[in-house]
């Protein structure tokens, strides 16, 4: 006789029912090593900027430029301070106040690490330690001139006041009369781990300084501060804030899966005891083990945890409880079979009927995410090799540590059972039984019949109109205040970038590693004519807010003399004029003259020289800041840089990079749909050759693949009309459905493929039988524990929620409805049983 493949989970299921505590100490040692991860080198990492992009990708060298750029080799550290109030900060009470703690923070304040003491101006700063200058010469001269958005005549000078002053009052005259909101802002570069301490340790004194300053009563403006240590530390206080909603989550599924096995077992005449109700928690807890272990192994193996993993487990649980479901549902109704006399025969027959349902759940989803190691993003590599590792251990966990629990806790019941079921009178939950079976008959006949078949088309032309609309509706976006609590002051952070700040001015910094020779009239007309297209540019501000060393210069070649005494007595400068120099080129000749001249010294940081062999002035790389405006999200940034990029492309010659400080997120929103599809593809292969190679039935493999495609395009589509936009977030809960909706379709299409009836209706009749109740369990199981955090107050969770609450919707019905009425209306050649994995009847 042949070893079938149910063979050899009969096999594995006997020895396993001999050895119980064997295999259930086997299973707690594997656990046990995984906690050594943890305990031992636990680092956990919530920055959703790096690692969350390809090491080829455009922000990777535009960060690598400006940091060569800037002759620095540390990573890029931006902080922002927010000066907000019902008045104007232009009034002189509320920029001294302004003045006197930006003093403070910058020049007075200690910042303490490892015993030393440094402050920000004089050791933390460099090279931008005058970013902020304009504006305080513009707060402290504002008598000696008028305000014009958003370039300020001072005398001879022209001040750009774009990026520091919003929420304007402008008079008839167009002056600007009343600023509601000052943007400060601070950057340096983290050259090492001691001064990464040192910035941290800087933001949260800084942030102590502004809450005490906003409890004030005395104070006229209200100060927020936006960084990216305090966004970090408020992420995690969100995490903490959402636990509550998990455990109510975890103690409804915990009584669900109480209460449903335990009247599983009553409608089976099964005698419950006390020891027995163990089981309820082990189903629980043997997912959770494994989530555990996987993190363990994950942490041993040198990689660390994201945000990703960390609502892993929650899907490693959604699929557990499933098979724990579909095992204590065989085997409870194996009691009534008279040759299972020991409780080994009985787990035997258990993994011969639904151990390849369960292997196949399991492998696919752990091949699946396995393949979704090829994603060109480090943190979702790491993310997938550990959910694709949990699902794994889930597997063994299920086998050898609820199994055997299994076994242990009902070794002297076959006997007892045996004489149960000879009674005349049935009870109440016998006739229950009894009842859901007859039902189950019907709804077979229903489901084989042509209105079911008509149903479903209708049915799945309605759900495919509604999906693909709104897959199409769908936006790119990351949004970071669905990172943070409501109460944190990083949202207001937010809110005055998203509301405020980029859709009135946003500076893009051109970096240009080869310009021209300005003193060659051709290159210099070329220069001014790309710069001229460029502020033509959708959404562009416009010459008055481009910025570059040239018209600086010019500005100086017309007023040689001017100083800032010009600025008090209120003398004007001459115009400056370029038209001449575009016939003969620019005259270099007053290039350093004007480099060490007040205020055009600024633009030492922006313009790099050196001198050539005839000792001429060579500009060997520049700055060309331009400022656009309308730009109120992420996903506006992401499409702005993108046409930054493409005229850096145009401009070949001038070797340019376009920078901004979320250059790394804006690469995250581009990739996300083409990583998100990749990711998802190599998913729905892994089901197909999974399904193949335990049924070698191409038929049942396609209708796996086609079912999970459409659950998943349902969840996709549907999500849109929920308020979600494609986010890595939602990339992830993507590639959660596409692991848990063949959850709701292998089973049924694997005991319709095993048995070996030909009618349709006792075909399908069958299958329910075997498996409808294990998936409407396992489906309101999932549904309890993630409905509480539809109301979390963190947004990411909210998404996650509403992801996996709809996959099971959406599950539940192609897996009761529309996959059987498919099975009964292909011919019987398209699904057909085949001799390895049959069973008969």
């Amino acid at each position: 006789m042949s070893l079938t493949i149910n063979n050899v989970f009969g096999l594995l299921g006997h020895t396993i029912g001999s050895h119980p505590i064997l295999f259930i100490v086997l299973s707690l040692s594997l656990f046990t090593v995984s906690l050594l991860g943890p305990l031992l080198r636990l680092d956990i990492r919530v920055d959703i900027k790096s690692g969350f992009n390809r090491d080829n990708t455009a922000s990777v060298e535009e960060i690598n430029a400006h940091k060569q750029f800037f002759n620095n080799t540390g990573d890029p550290w931006y902080m922002a301070l927010f000066a907000t109030t019902n008045g104007s900060i232009l009034e002189t009470r509320r920029t001294d106040e302004l003045t006197t703690f930006y003093k403070y923070i910058t020049q007075t304040m200690p910042v303490n690490v490892n015993k030393s003491t440094v402050h920000y101006q004089n050791d933390l700063c460099e090279p931008f330690c005058n970013f902020n200058s304009q504006l305080w010469n513009l707060l402290n001269y504002q008598s000696f001139f008028k305000i014009i958005y958003p370039l300020s005549i001072a005398g001879p000078y022209k001040v750009n006041i774009g990026r520091y002053l919003f929420n304007r009052t402008i008079n008839e005259q167009g002056i600007v009369i009343g600023v509601g909101t000052v943007a400060i802002y601070f950057t340096t570069f983290i050259t090492d781990s001691i001064k990464q301490k040192q910035l941290d340790v800087f933001e949260e004194q800084v942030l102590r300084e502004v809450y005490n300053h906003n409890a004030n009563p005395n104070s006229t403006i209200t100060l927020i501060l936006h960084g990216a240590h305090t966004v970090s530390g408020e992420i995690r206080r969100g995490i903490q804030l959402v636990l509550p909603y998990y455990f109510t989550g975890a103690v409804l599924l915990i009584a669900f899966v109480v209460i449903s096995l335990v009247l599983a077992s009553l409608c089976h005449s099964f005698p419950m005891r006390h020891l027995q109700l163990i089981l309820p928690f082990a189903a629980i807890i043997s997912p959770i083990l494994a989530a555990i272990s996987a993190i363990g192994l994950i942490l041993l193996a040198g990689y660390h945890i994201n945000m990703l993993i960390l609502i892993s487990p929650f899907l490693t649980l959604a699929t557990g409880v499933d098979d724990a479901f579909l095992l204590t549902n065989t085997w409870l109704k194996s009691t009534a079979m008279p040759h299972a006399l020991t409780t080994a025969e009985r787990l035997q027959l258990v993994l011969e009927k639904v151990g390849i349902g369960i292997t196949v759940t399991s492998l696919t989803n752990s091949l699946g995410f396995a393949l979704g190691c090829i994603a060109p993003a480090p943190e979702m590599q790491i993310f997938c090799a550990t959910v694709s590792l949990s699902m794994f251990l889930d597997l063994l966990f299920q086998l050898f540590f609820y199994s055997p629990l299994q076994v242990i806790l009902s070794h002297d019941e076959p006997k007892i059972v045996y004489k149960q079921i000879k009674r005349d009178q049935p009870t109440l939950f016998e006739r229950m039984k009894q009842n859901v079976t007859s039902l189950c008959k019907y709804y077979s006949e229903f489901i084989a019949s042509v209105w079911a078949t008509f149903i479903t088309i209708a049915l799945l032309i309605a759900y495919y109109y509604f999906a693909i609309t709104g897959m199409q509706a769908m936006d790119a976006n990351v949004d970071g205040k669905m990172l943070l609590p409501p109460d944190s002051q990083s949202v207001d952070g937010i809110r005055i970038m998203d509301e405020i700040i980029w859709p009135d001015y946003l500076s893009i910094n051109y970096i240009m590693r080869n310009p021209p020779n300005f003193s060659n009239p051709t290159e210099f007309r070329n220069f001014t004519l790309m710069v001229k297209e460029m502020e033509k540019s959708k959404n562009s501000l416009g010459s008055a807010a481009t910025m570059h060393w040239v018209k600086d210069y010019l500005r100086y070649l017309a007023n040689p003399h001017a100083t800032k005494l010009d600025v008090f007595f209120g003398i004007s400068g001459v115009e400056a004029n370029g038209t001449a120099y575009m016939e003969n080129g620019l005259d270099m000749s007053q290039f350093d003259f004007f480099i060490n001249t007040e205020p055009y010294t600024a633009w030492k940081l922006g313009t790099r020289y050196m001198r050539d062999t005839q000792n001429r002035i060579v500009i060997t790389s520049m700055l060309l800041i331009m400022g656009y405006n309308g730009t109120s999200s992420l996903s506006d940034k992401a499409k702005l840089l993108r046409s930054c990029r493409e005229i850096c492309t145009r401009y070949a010659q001038y070797d340019m990079i376009p920078f901004d400080t979320d250059a790394e997120l804006v690469d995250v929103i581009l990739a996300v749909p083409s990583t998100t599809i990749n990711t998802v593809f190599f998913t729905f292969g892994a089901i197909g050759v999974v399904c193949f190679i335990f049924s070698f039935n191409i038929g049942a493999s396609i209708l796996a693949i086609l079912s999970v495609v459409s659950i998943s395009t349902g969840v996709i589509g549907f999500l849109q009309y929920w308020n979600c936009f494609l986010d890595p977030i939602l990339m992830v809960a993507i590639l959660i459905t596409a692991g848990l909706s063949i959850d709701y379709t292998v089973h049924i299409i694997f005991h319709y493929v095993i048995n070996d009836y030909t009618d349709n209706v006792q075909r399908i009749n069958t299958s329910l039988e075997a498996c409808a109740l294990s998936m409407l369990q396992a489906g309101i199981s999932t549904f309890l524990i993630m409905f509480p955090v539809l109301f979390a107050p963190i947004g990411i969770y909210a998404v996650i929620s509403k992801a996996i609450i709809l996959t099971v919707i959406f599950g539940l019905l192609h897996g009761l409805f529309i996959v059987p009425v498919l099975l009964t209306a292909l011919p019987n050649c398209f699904a057909k049983c085949l001799p390895n994995c049959c069973i008969k009847h």
